[in-house]
């Protein structure tokens, strides 16, 4: 395993998304809304568990190729992520016209929806993990394989609460000692209670996996509050300010694909890239007529106290439970 991230701090990193992460409808009289889905603990305790798995030196080359991005296969010191959202901006059809109001409502209905519908759920998750130097080299794959199970619970009128266990517990080894959770809850920028901290527009009719797309950007408001993320460490809280792109499919309405970036960096924690882009895929649940949008990868990149690494989350085999009833499907069929 390759040592753990450090900069005069613990050894154990963990990037949280729900563990549990509790969700609070806005309250006009008190202006309160959602917890932060994401926070990163630099912790006392390393992580401990199942030993990650590493593959042959030079492997990592795969994963970073997987991206469809031909300039990672040798990555450079500039080029070893994705570009910020708004250095390479997707083309859109000229003439098309995108009503805004219609989209977002449309997208912010089905993301509620699908909340309501995740009371829980598992799935076979993969994660696979790659350090890349400061000269663009990668070092050896780190890979490892979960039962992961998402759990929604509502707490209280109004209030709802996640919990992300992985074979059981909520505390696991991973690659790097970098714990990385929150997959299920990412498109829920786009939930009625909390799109409104962030300004969208529309781009267009853009094209995701061969199909049509609307393209929508979205960036924190700065009179808002950034609540949606967090970084929490020894030094203290950092508000994450998020900018970035979805796409959403124009005849259902569903959240194809998000990217997100920073809006700028957090010098103080040396955090100078965060790029996450998830896809999403549907899937049916046949006895109880239903299909979801559910993650099918997510990608992370990060620059973060100087060590720069490309993460992958690859989920498949769902299972979703509701209090009596529990069917298992395949992984998420391909558009």
């Amino acid at each position: 395993m390759s040592s753990a991230i450090s900069d005069g701090c613990p050894t154990a990193i963990y990037i949280y998304c729900g563990r549990p992460a509790r969700w609070l409808r806005k309250s006009a009289k008190t202006g309160s809304g959602f917890l932060c889905p994401w926070v990163l603990l630099l912790s006392l305790t390393a992580s401990s568990g199942v030993q990650a798995q590493s593959a042959s030196p030079g492997t990592g080359n795969k994963l970073v190729r997987a991206t469809g991005n031909p300039a990672l296969a040798n990555p450079s010191p500039h080029d070893w992520a994705p570009p910020d959202i708004d250095e390479a901006v997707p083309p859109v059809k000229a003439g098309v016209p995108c009503f805004l109001p219609s989209v977002l409502t449309q997208v912010s209905a089905h993301v509620a929806e699908l909340w309501q519908n995740l009371q829980e759920f598992s799935a076979n998750e993969r994660i696979e993990h790659v350090n890349v130097g400061k000269h663009g080299k990668q070092h050896a794959l780190e890979s490892i394989s979960f039962t992961y199970v998402a759990q929604i619970q509502n707490i209280s009128p109004g209030a709802m609460e996640i919990s992300e266990y992985r074979n059981g517990s909520v505390s696991q080894s991973f690659p790097a000692e970098l714990v990385t959770t929150g997959t299920a809850a990412h498109a829920l920028i786009f939930h009625p209670d909390v799109i409104d901290d962030f300004s969208v527009s529309c781009e267009g009719l853009g094209s995701m996996h061969g199909q049509s797309a609307w393209q929508l950007r979205f960036e924190q408001r700065p009179d808002r509050p950034s609540r949606f993320r967090q970084y929490r460490t020894p030094r203290g809280w950092f508000n994450v300010e998020l900018k970035g792109r979805a796409w959403i499919a124009p005849d259902s309405y569903q959240v194809m694909r998000m990217e997100t970036d920073l809006v700028k960096p957090i010098p103080e924690i040396r955090l100078l890239k965060d790029h996450v882009g998830i896809d999403y895929r549907p899937v049916d649940f046949p006895s109880r007529r239903l299909q979801l949008w559910l993650p099918e990868t997510m990608d992370i990149y990060m620059d973060f106290l100087g060590h720069r690494s490309h993460r992958r989350h690859s989920f498949s085999d769902f299972q979703l439970f509701s209090v009596d009833i529990a069917e298992k499907v395949d992984a998420p069929k391909e558009q």
